[in-house]
């Protein structure tokens, strides 16, 4: 049983290292993407380095995250092309917690396993981490929040709950379609928590 572990961990390590290495290739190659879209995040950084407005007013709010990325590069004179790093391993870390999620829901590993190389492969998804564009780093937060909602759902602890709070916050205010995530996960926290003082209340009052 351990050594099946092991060989696990070695699959997953050797993932990790033929996908960062292939990122790297194709980033040394191509770069970042610094056109269309990413002009409206530049812009945005720009504007909160120089405490004036967002770009587009409130509907802004609803990019913040990644605009407040790109002016901490911008900041700091770091090379652009370095958000395509952090959006590679985000990307990353939101495919293991796939395979975590999907271990706990499927009780299958090798069937999680396929799912985490199927999302590592995905194209339309990973495409965009070599560009300045927020789809990255919302898909990212979405797969992450999945994984973490699961898990305040079995496990109901204080710091999961903080954690998928935050997660929660930073999947709002990548995209604006973060909001139906958002919405979605506020009922369902809702009507448990009501089902759960409903319990309470009801064996208090039996008592």
């Amino acid at each position: 049983m351990q050594t099946g572990k092991l060989i696990f961990e070695k699959k997953i390590i050797a993932s990790a290292i033929i996908y960062f290495f292939i990122s790297g290739i194709l980033l040394f190659r191509y770069g970042i993407q610094l056109g269309g879209e990413a002009e409206k995040y530049i812009d945005n950084a720009n504007r909160i380095l120089n405490q004036e407005e967002l770009r587009n007013g409130f509907f802004g709010f609803f990019y913040v995250v990644y605009s407040l990325l790109v002016a901490f590069f911008v900041k700091f004179s770091i090379n652009l092309v370095f958000i395509s790093v952090v959006q590679i391993g985000l990307s990353f870390f939101a495919a293991f917690c796939l395979y975590k999620l999907l271990i706990h829901v499927l009780e299958n590993k090798k069937i999680a396993f396929v799912f985490f190389i199927a999302y590592l492969l995905c194209f339309p998804i990973q495409k965009w981490n070599f560009y300045l564009y927020s789809e990255s780093i919302h898909n990212s937060f979405l797969v992450i929040g999945l994984y973490l909602f699961h898990k305040l759902l079995k496990e109901k602890n204080y710091k999961l709950l903080l954690s998928f709070a935050v997660m929660l916050l930073l999947i709002l205010f990548s995209r604006p379609v973060g909001l139906l995530f958002f919405l979605s996960a506020t009922v369902v926290m809702i009507s448990g928590f009501i089902r759960i003082t409903g319990k309470f209340f009801f064996t208090f009052f039996l008592c």
